[in-house]
């Protein structure tokens, strides 16, 4: 068991947030050599979630490397709900239904350059970006895009 303040979610190729989920903890082959009998040895490896934190926070895995100086940039769209994110079936079996609070946006290309913004809910269905010094008020359509890096949910009570 390891705690977590966060889940870092690999960019699904449908880009949907239950398909990053899905890809999360979906079973993969690791190879290791096992230091008891010397033996090289392939295993199964799958990741789960124990126990559903009250605020979930997800990192969508945005940068990949291409080599030791360069990271690329994953801009897809990706889709997530702002209520009634049903995590139940990736976890221990108990209710996980979570509702959107907040998006970290990335704006730009690279690791190296870019701006943060924050959309949060400042009352309900009421949606504002945080821009350094400015606040202002966005409609519910801007809350998805494909700036979005950091999710912000709190699971129903």
């Amino acid at each position: 068991f390891e705690p977590f303040v966060d889940l870092s979610l690999p960019v699904a190729k449908k880009f949907t947030l239950r398909d990053c989920f899905a890809a999360f903890v979906a079973t993969e082959p690791v190879d290791y050599h096992c230091e008891s009998c010397a033996a090289q040895v392939r295993a199964q490896k799958r990741l789960t979630v124990a126990r559903w934190p009250r605020i979930l926070v997800i990192q969508l895995k945005r940068f990949e490397r291409q080599s030791a100086t360069y990271c690329r940039k994953l801009q897809p769209k990706i889709k997530f709900p702002l209520e009634g994110l049903d995590l139940t079936e990736f976890g221990p079996g108990s209710a996980a239904v979570y509702d959107l609070k907040a998006v970290n946006n990335h704006i730009g290309g690279t690791v190296q350059s870019g701006h943060f913004t924050t959309i949060g809910m400042v009352a309900e269905g009421t949606w504002a970006v945080f821009d350094d010094d400015l606040v202002q008020y966005v409609s519910v359509d801007k809350v998805v895009s494909k700036w979005a890096y950091v999710l912000f949910y709190r699971m129903r009570s």
